[in-house]
């Protein structure tokens, strides 16, 4: 909500493929977001099924970002693995890492832009970020 108020686009860009994301979507991020209620109130989803490289290869922030209409080095990427870290990396976007439980203190997120604690502290890079 907060980047939709800003004017800024928002995407999903998932190793998943596009039926298991779309669990992960109502089941996890719309079952307990204030924020988001919809699928619909992001401007694009990707999913694994939409590219044929994987990360860590930048394919798919590449194509969240042609389908935004965006470039990208005014892109964001929240990212939970140091794969992911690594694909923002390659895709030329700035980097924002949040570990869950199971990559934090298994993964390196030294690539990463900023390494945060959790996903509330989102808001505060972006309201900073040029």
């Amino acid at each position: 909500a907060h980047a939709k108020r800003r004017g800024w686009k928002v995407a999903v860009a998932s190793s998943s493929d596009r039926a298991g994301l779309r669990r992960k979507l109502i089941n996890g991020v719309l079952a307990h977001s204030r924020a988001i209620s919809r699928l619909s109130a992001f401007d694009t989803i990707v999913s694994n099924d939409d590219v044929s490289k994987h990360k860590p290869d930048p394919e798919i922030y590449l194509l969240a970002a042609k389908r935004l209409g965006v470039e990208p080095k005014n892109c964001w990427v929240v990212e939970d693995s140091a794969t992911g870290v690594l694909a923002g990396k390659r895709a030329g976007m700035r980097v924002a890492a949040v570990p869950n439980e199971y990559t934090r203190g298994t993964n390196d997120f030294r690539k990463a832009d900023v390494v945060l604690k959790s996903m509330a502290e989102v808001v505060g890079v972006f309201d900073w970020a040029p």
